[in-house]
């Protein structure tokens, strides 16, 4: 079984180093381009008879960000909440050729911090589902909602800081995340981030 990885520091380096582009374009902001196979259609409902594809996944958190009237790229205040919610329920949606939670190979990560990457130093608020593929425990992927904001002493004084979901109730999880002092600080009356980006990574 692989390590977990983190989405943000140096493993993240190696991440964008290995970032894979599905559909023939790059997963970040237009969800028009995030296309399932022909004849099948992502649901934002999480039917029971509903089949996901980890290469679906975008897509369909995508559609489910629709619904609550959240879109990626530039977002209010207040889409911050929505988003934690809606993908609270994504979590919950059966990945078909994914491993199990009990397998650790379905769950995920909230996380925070201040970086710099290609040059640009900004907070970020980033909840992260991670799974492994059901026949291949070498191939693990995740899929990053993820918050920008551009940086000030008040990002700064947070530090940074994970939490996995792994042997939790998903509820009990996303609590606990909400509760994390970057996640707190984003949900409590922050600025609007500068954008909101969906991105699905092979690891």
């Amino acid at each position: 079984m692989k390590p977990l990885r983190s989405a943000f520091g140096a493993p993240l380096r190696e991440l964008l180093a290995r970032r894979v582009e599905l559909l023939g374009a790059h997963l970040a902001v237009d969800p028009a381009r995030l296309s399932p196979p022909p004849g099948r259609q992502p649901s934002a409902t999480a039917r029971d008879d509903e089949i996901v594809l980890i290469r679906e996944t975008p897509a369909v958190l995508t559609s489910m960000l629709h619904d609550a009237g959240v879109r990626p790229g530039r977002v209010g205040a207040a889409d911050v909440l929505t988003a934690v919610e809606v993908f609270r329920r994504f979590a919950a949606v059966a990945v078909d050729d994914a491993a199990s939670p009990e397998q650790d190979g379905d769950g995920v990560l909230a996380e925070y911090g201040t970086f710099t990457f290609d040059g640009v130093r900004e907070f970020r608020a980033d909840l992260t589902r991670q799974v492994i593929e059901a026949d291949d425990e070498d191939a693990m992927w995740q899929l990053h909602c993820t918050f920008h904001w551009s940086p000030g002493a008040d990002t700064e004084a947070l530090g940074s800081g994970t939490l996995w979901s792994f042997g939790m109730p998903l509820d009990e999880f996303f609590a606990a995340a909400r509760a994390l002092p970057g996640w707190a600080w984003a949900l409590a009356g922050a600025p609007a981030p500068r954008r909101l980006t969906i991105e699905l990574d092979e690891v």
